[in-house]
């Protein structure tokens, strides 16, 4: 019988600080591309801890957080105006932007990113009627394959895995609908 061992991850603290701070910039990403912006959505990210350790490491959370952090609810309620104005400019109006990635990519697109989802053993319960191919759905499968990442983060074959999952993805599906939605 052999008796088999997995190598422990060594990280710096840059790197664990970054991989950290990544869910909390999806979970931001989800709640502001994946539906128009409510009230409460701003002032729960006006005073949220993890946005706050992000912005001591990052220059763009700094100017979410300086942007947001703070502020009285007079100023949030302009704040959410302001946010649902310009969501609905860039999503909702004459010639939206379609937040998926087969509007601008493939036609076959949303299934292509359910095999993805399934291959890796992931069902989404869309309640808003989204496609498997819209970025807050995306955006949801990379959360997931980090989480995943960072759970197997003593066992450097199975965090190689989930962290190439999540390159394939990024590379192979997320970031050509991404580059396209952002350029029209």
């Amino acid at each position: 019988m052999a008796i088999t061992w997995n190598e422990t991850v060594q990280v710096s603290e840059a790197g664990q600080h970054w991989m950290e701070h990544r869910s909390t910039v999806y979970a931001l990403l989800i709640d502001f591309l994946g539906n128009r912006p409510s009230f409460s959505l701003i002032a729960d990210w006006s005073r949220d801890s993890r946005m706050k350790r992000v912005a001591e490491q990052y220059e763009a959370a700094g100017k979410i957080m300086n942007y947001l952090g703070g502020r009285s609810p007079e100023e949030l309620w302009r704040i959410y105006q302001a946010e649902s104005a310009a969501y609905d400019l860039l999503l909702q109006q004459f010639q939206p932007r379609q937040a998926t990635q087969s509007h601008y990519v493939d036609e076959g697109c949303p299934q292509d990113v359910a095999e993805c989802y399934a291959t890796e053993g992931i069902a989404f319960n869309k309640l808003q009627g989204e496609t498997d191919d819209h970025i807050a759905v995306e955006l949801e499968f990379m959360t997931l394959l980090h989480d995943r990442m960072l759970d197997h983060s003593s066992d450097e074959h199975n965090m190689r895995y989930w962290m190439m999952v999540q390159e394939s993805f990024l590379q192979d599906t997320f970031c050509a609908g991404l580059l396209l939605f952002a350029g029209t």
